[in-house]
């Protein structure tokens, strides 16, 4: 983990971005954030962008940063089993991972920042793209939302090579498994609507957590392990995945 800062500041007001590296595949994120953030907010970025995707990391490394060494962030760790390690001055290399993806993310950036000083906050996420390059998919399945229908979406799809399959009203089955996830959050959702009725949004990352560590009949197994060929680790029946 690392920060890129003095950035010029965008419309959103954002000024900095949180890097954060997975050590084994390299693939990295790229977060939006501003220098004024307290930790309390850098938490509540680590659960909805991170931990809901990629489960609990056993370990993380990172520089000495204040926010890193504070009391909430390691004590915040310490709860979820994350051994923390801090690079140091003596052996700035601990963190050289994150030191490397920064530099190459800086080139990236620079020719959005040229174009796009008050917005490059918007390219982030193609940002991130460039340097994963997980590719785009083959195909999508939907319903025909006037959304996905439209001629926007479509041409947009068409220049990547991506093929579009719509569901019918005569056969709503194409598309039968986004309706079964739909299904299913609503079940995950409706605990959640009940005590937090005008808050629910902030949940959804947890409700997607919940779902992608599911075991799944298909499949025979939860997407998260189909996915990373591991079972996340989670505070959740510890001794079992922990």
């Amino acid at each position: 983990m690392d920060f890129v800062v003095g950035l010029p500041r965008t419309v959103h007001g954002f000024n900095a971005i949180w890097v954060i590296v997975d050590r084994l595949t390299k693939s990295a994120h790229f977060l939006p954030v501003k220098t004024t953030y307290d930790l309390s907010k850098y938490a509540e970025l680590y659960v909805k962008e991170i931990v809901r995707l990629h489960g609990i990391p056993s370990s993380i490394v990172s520089d000495r940063d204040p926010r890193f060494t504070s009391r909430f962030w390691i004590s915040l760790h310490k709860a979820l089993g994350t051994k923390l390690t801090f690079s140091t001055a003596f052996h700035p290399q601990t963190d050289g991972q994150s030191e490397r993806v920064i530099k190459i993310l800086e080139d990236l950036l620079r020719a959005c920042v040229l174009d796009y000083s008050d917005s490059w906050d918007t390219k982030l996420p193609l940002v991130e793209f460039a340097y994963n390059n997980n590719g785009i998919p083959s195909s999508i399945v939907s319903d025909r939302d006037p959304r996905f229908t439209s001629r926007f979406w479509i041409s947009l799809h068409k220049a990547l090579g991506t093929k579009l399959t719509f569901s019918t009203a005569f056969h709503p089955q194409t598309d039968g498994q986004s309706e079964r996830v739909i299904k299913i959050l609503e079940d995950l959702l409706r605990a959640c609507v009940l005590d937090y009725s005008d808050s629910w949004d902030t949940k959804l990352p947890l409700v997607e957590f919940a779902y992608n560590n599911s075991y799944q009949n298909s499949i025979e197994m939860a997407p998260y392990e189909a996915l990373y060929g591991r079972k996340c680790r989670s505070p959740i029946h510890w001794d079992d995945v922990g």
